[in-house]
């Protein structure tokens, strides 16, 4: 096979010369990168660099130093932030807690018996709040106080003086502080067990029985009841007004009036409650303003001079509808979380 040469071109450029060390190359620094200033760049950047780490380690040095300088607070003697308040209506007197533990399967009021109400007229009027639950659920003390009495409803008449044994087991506490100038109690009945004597301190949260259904009970239910004043029935007021109400809800406090401004027994007050910011509403339920009892006065409290009132009432909007001789009044409300909020609607006043 004939071998092969390399055939000659004619070129115009200029015989290449050989590349000296401190030569660059077309586009090329003598560092490998493209430059127009040599070696300066790369030391430039290092220079740079260095100045960066040493603020970085200076800043962090300054910040521990600040660190180990502030002093500690012991975090049980730190003073805790201050929160905001709420705005308390001088009227309110909360100081109970609750007769019926959170475990409880129901640990609020038959909001169908209210305190003042009598079920349509199927009960005599109410004297207290009945909690209905299982024979043998724990009742606790809802306030400190000393226990007055502690057994059954048949020697003493804590009834109506023509009902014997009316209310079964009893224990009844008088409070530690006085309202007014008044002694308060509060008192449990329809016991199954007593857990506790007379004479005995107790304070809220402590076990006092257990729930059952003595005396004139038609089931296993806890009657809870606030008197003011005097230990009598005659002297029971709205236990709704002097218990803590439930997280997440407050109560709703009032009076409807007719035009002479005197109180009106046995009206309906209907809430409605508003689900949604578009204002869709669900009914919540009816309550009553007091009725007249010929066994026992049903008393007003003597702050809020109401003749309605409800405890556990879910925070949010409502609407509430009254009809007062045929004309029906429109009233908005808000409750809020551990407030009571008042309602006032008198006859002849606005529709809405």
């Amino acid at each position: 096979m004939a071998e092969r040469r390399p055939v000659s071109r004619s070129t115009s450029r200029s015989p290449a010369r050989p590349i000296r060390q401190r030569d660059t190359l077309p586009g090329r620094g003598p560092y490998g990168r493209s430059s127009r200033h040599g070696p300066s760049v790369k030391w430039s950047r290092i220079v740079l660099l260095l100045l960066v780490v040493t603020g970085l380690l200076t800043l962090i040095t300054w910040r521990v130093a600040v660190y180990r300088e502030t002093p500690r607070q012991n975090p049980a003697s730190a003073t805790p932030p201050t929160l905001p308040t709420r705005s308390v209506d001088p009227r309110e007197h909360l100081w109970m807690g609750r007769p019926l533990a959170r475990t409880a399967p129901r640990d609020f009021a038959d909001r169908t018996y209210l305190f003042g109400s009598s079920k349509n007229n199927a009960y005599r009027v109410h004297h207290g709040s009945d909690m209905v639950n299982p024979t043998g659920t724990p009742v606790q003390a809802a306030a400190d106080g000393v226990v007055v009495f502690a057994g059954q409803d048949s020697g003493t008449r804590l009834g109506p003086s023509t009902i014997p044994n009316f209310y079964g087991n009893v224990v009844i506490v008088k409070l530690n502080r006085q309202y007014r100038g008044q002694d308060v109690y509060y008192l449990n009945g329809h016991l199954s067990e007593i857990l506790v004597r007379e004479g005995q301190q107790v304070k809220e949260g402590d076990s006092i029985g257990k729930i059952g259904m003595t005396g004139t009970a038609d089931g296993p239910h806890l009657h809870f009841e606030v008197r003011v004043g005097q230990n009598t029935y005659a002297n029971s007021h709205n236990a709704a007004l002097w218990m803590h109400p439930l997280p997440a809800t407050g109560v709703l406090v009032g009076r409807i009036l007719d035009k002479a401004g005197r109180p009106i027994a046995g009206v309906a007050v209907t809430l409605f409650k508003d689900l949604t910011p578009s204002d869709v509403q669900k009914y919540w339920g009816d309550l009553y303003t007091y009725f007249d009892d010929p066994l026992g006065k049903v008393n007003s409290d003597d702050d809020w001079q109401e003749n309605f009132a409800v405890t556990d009432l879910p925070v949010g909007r409502y609407e509430a509808r009254v009809n007062i001789a045929g004309q029906t009044y429109l009233r908005r409300l808000t409750i809020a979380d551990g407030q009571t909020t008042w309602l006032e609607v008198q006859e002849g006043s606005t529709v809405q």
